[in-house]
């Protein structure tokens, strides 16, 4: 597995970083000594010590777990014919497309165990199920990546026209694929980069609304004073990405406690091992396949309209 690794990360970093002595390449191919004769693990791949290094290093190690998640989703959409299995969208389609598991990917379209297994963001679970008894007329999503919620909640919300926003043309391809896979292709309005103009407009029509937000660390641009005064009839969710701006979730909160019944939520643990299909797969497997690859404990805005 370590020299498969390292000769596939010899095509994707730069030959300088060949040099370093903990990726130096082996002269020989490498073969697994007998038990008796079992050295520790450092003595074949150096830990990095300079902190070029260890940037080079976790390039590496992010490439390997890729690879790896790539044969365990495969995995398992041959169990689960690419078919959500649990949470608030089970019964959903997911769709695919030719570079779903391209390196090149930026925003990881495609690496979805945690889709397919219906656990993404499982913290907001009872906040989406309460959302949807609240019977909204529109839902806003912003930042919609391939559609998991968007069409979700198409599907969960028969009778409500969906405006799905994102500023990446492969995510709104994505998005349009799944609207039409899962049958609902009618009511889903997809859109680009979402601004506060647009929500704006949006609020003005008089229906009720539920707004589910995750712009990347955009959220005090788009979350203006005057935007969140407006929306105060409508229930929002919002991702607050603090490791982008520490401001963000107290600014918002302030903002936000004026006309809504606010809660915060924090990013809680897993339980791989409750997962019924992921009961064959080793333990490393189960909790990769659970992973959001988040860089920080994050936190959401779950505001509820008086």
């Amino acid at each position: 597995m370590i020299r498969v690794t390292l000769d596939f990360l010899r095509t994707k970093l730069p030959t300088a970083h060949w040099q370093l002595p903990f990726l130096q390449k082996r002269k020989q191919p490498f073969q697994q000594p007998p038990v008796s004769s079992l050295q520790p693990f450092s003595t074949l791949l150096k830990p990095p010590h300079t902190r070029e290094e260890e940037i080079t290093f976790g390039k590496g190690f992010s490439i390997a777990i890729k690879i790896h998640l790539a044969h365990l989703i495969e995995r398992l959409n041959k169990k689960t014919n690419r078919i959500v299995q649990a949470g608030p969208f089970q019964g959903m389609k997911l769709t695919t497309h030719p570079e779903q598991y391209s390196l090149r990917n930026e925003y990881h379209y495609g690496w979805d165990a945690h889709q397919l297994l219906g656990c993404l963001e499982e913290e907001l679970h009872g906040s989406i199920e309460q959302a949807i008894q609240r019977a909204p007329e529109v839902v806003v999503n912003v930042g919609c990546g391939e559609g998991y919620y968007a069409i979700g909640l198409a599907k969960r919300l028969p009778h409500a026209e969906i405006y799905a926003f994102d500023s990446s043309k492969t995510a709104r391809d994505l998005c349009e694929i799944a609207a039409k896979e899962n049958d609902v292709a009618d009511r889903v309005h997809i859109k680009g980069t979402c601004d506060e103009k647009d929500l704006l407009k949006l609020a003005r029509n008089g229906k009720k609304m539920f707004l589910l937000i995750d712009c990347e660390g955009e959220e005090l641009k788009l979350l203006t004073p005057q935007c969140v005064e407006a929306l105060r009839h409508a229930d929002v969710i919002v991702e607050c990405h603090d490791f982008k701006d520490p401001l963000i979730t107290p600014i918002l909160l302030q903002l936000f406690m004026q006309h809504y019944r606010v809660e915060m939520i924090k990013e809680g643990p897993r339980n791989p091992s409750a997962i019924p299909l992921l009961q064959h797969f080793n333990s490393f497997d189960r909790w990769l396949c659970m992973c959001e690859f988040r860089p920080s404990v994050m936190w959401w805005l779950v505001c509820w309209a008086k």
